[in-house]
């Protein structure tokens, strides 16, 4: 991943949950391939998360995406890829939703600090929204706050 911070803190996240993956029959998947994936490539980094989770997840299972928020300056030959991306989580999360599969996405703009979000993610993977699906949640930093916390939009 390109930002070392969110390496470490979802290190910290997988390992405060370890014993508890299956929190109440829904083991819990985070995917941060995307975060890496230069403009063009995302959905294929989303198609390609999803595979690897479908191969692994026949029922009751939670698929959460980090994505990075999309460009303002992007050329128009790569502009439809963020959001074909963001429609592959809402159309697989249509077509998983029988099995008890779930799909959501973050969208994390540049900047901000993982630990702020970390509650939110940890709610999204759980199995309290177990009807939370299809969604991207597009989170922001907030201008006024020094320590970089975040708010959905």
């Amino acid at each position: 991943m390109r930002e070392p911070a969110w390496h470490a803190a979802l290190g910290v996240w997988v390992r405060a949950h370890a014993g508890n993956l299956h929190r109440a029959g829904y083991p819990a998947v985070i995917d941060a391939r995307a975060l890496d994936a230069q403009p063009g490539t995302r959905l294929d980094a989303v198609l390609d998360a999803a595979r690897c989770f479908r191969s692994g997840h026949v029922a009751l299972a939670s698929l959460t995406l980090l994505l990075p928020a999309p460009e303002s300056e992007i050329g128009w030959q790569l502009a439809g890829d963020a959001d074909a991306a963001r429609m592959l989580v809402a159309t697989l999360a249509a077509e998983w939703g029988a099995h008890g599969l779930r799909m959501n996405a973050l969208e994390l703009p540049q900047g901000l600090a993982p630990q702020a979000c970390m509650p939110l993610l940890d709610y999204v993977t759980g199995p309290r929204a177990q009807f939370l699906t299809g969604q991207v949640l597009r989170l922001a930093v907030t201008l006024d706050d020094t320590e970089n916390d975040s708010a959905m939009e």
